[in-house]
């Protein structure tokens, strides 16, 4: 499975670089996850800011491919949510993950100096390790998570900033139903054309 997306991956990027414009975005940033329970409004009840840093590729000149590969630390106060019913003894959790979003993307405005930019994808998370505070232990969160994600951006002359929503597809815990994830991430960085 694993081998079918890299390969549908490298098809659709390959073709692109050849005559499109090329671009680098290191990016750092903040996030806050729910599990469970998507947030209802701009409240961070029942989360934690977490951050991540990174860097995506973006090929293409209005229509553009943005696949990213991050480093995220996360974490969320599980006291708050009603669904998690396997870990009333714990009161929070963090844990580290490598993401990897693969987005298709679409500027809205496309100036010299300024562009406005929608874009959207699959995401793959891969656990790597819990932090040295987290309660929750390591064997506890699925290995491999799966979502999508839907964001918009601006460039300013060589600036970027990206805000991001992705909700996940599968469950956040091994053996916890109903505990798929919310994150919501918002980064700074820096265009390298």
């Amino acid at each position: 499975m694993r081998k079918l997306f890299l390969f549908a991956v490298l098809s659709c990027a390959i073709p692109m670089i050849g005559y499109s414009q090329f671009s680098i975005n290191p990016k750092a940033g903040i996030n806050y996850l729910w599990i469970g329970d998507s947030p209802t409004s701009f409240s961070n009840a029942g989360s934690e800011a977490g951050w991540q840093v990174g860097a995506d590729l973006r090929m293409g000149r209005r229509l553009y491919f943005q696949p990213g590969f991050y480093l995220v630390r996360s974490g969320s106060q599980f006291d708050e949510f009603r669904d998690l019913t396997d870990f009333d003894k714990y009161k929070e959790g963090r844990a580290s993950h490598l993401k990897v979003p693969i987005n298709i993307g679409y500027k809205l405005i496309n100036i010299p100096f300024f562009k406005l930019r929608i874009n959207g994808g699959p995401v793959v998370n891969k656990f790597w390790k819990v932090t040295e505070h987290s309660q929750i232990p390591a064997e506890s969160y699925q290995q491999w998570q799966y979502g999508a994600n839907v964001g918009l951006g601006i460039d300013l002359l060589f600036m970027t900033l990206d805000a991001n929503y992705e909700f996940g597809l599968t469950d956040y815990f091994v053996a916890q139903s109903n505990s798929k994830p919310a994150l919501f991430s918002i980064s700074a960085g820096f265009r390298i054309p």
